[in-house]
């Protein structure tokens, strides 16, 4: 089992959390081809992310590689390893590791949704005091 990294320096939490598909396409070493399914993001850093879905994967007894694929600025797809999870009353939730070379890609791709997420919040202050006649 690989050790969590939860103190990286650098890890957005999204609120509220960010859909995306998710799909296994290896486990324990063997290739598989299987269906997309739901899943949601609840925090993303460069190097993997936690995210909550109602798929029982079963990673305690298998090694499972999924690819997630979602929309910050632009869309993405990820590979990653599910590295532990824990069951909710409502599914499960999941510590997925990034494979390596997407680090500085998700960093950019953080900055500018976290860019166009405060330009949003910023009008949509200003569009209030204005339509209240302050």
């Amino acid at each position: 089992m690989i050790v969590s990294r939860r103190n990286e320096p650098f890890r957005y939490t999204f609120e509220p959390s960010l859909s995306c598909l998710i799909r296994l396409y290896e486990i324990n070493h063997s290739h598989l081809e299987s269906s997309q399914g739901e899943a949601e993001i609840l925090d993303l850093s460069p190097n993997g992310c936690k995210l909550e879905s109602s798929l029982n994967f079963r990673a305690a007894q298998n090694e499972c590689k999924i690819v997630l694929s979602f929309k910050l600025a632009n869309p993405l797809e990820l590979r990653g390893t599910i590295i532990w999870q824990e069951q909710k009353a409502y599914g499960f939730v999941y510590g997925v590791k990034f494979e390596p070379g997407k680090q500085r890609e998700i960093t950019e791709e953080l900055k500018q949704y976290s860019k166009q997420k405060l330009q949003a919040a910023a009008e949509a202050a200003s569009s209030s005091a204005a339509g209240s006649g302050q």
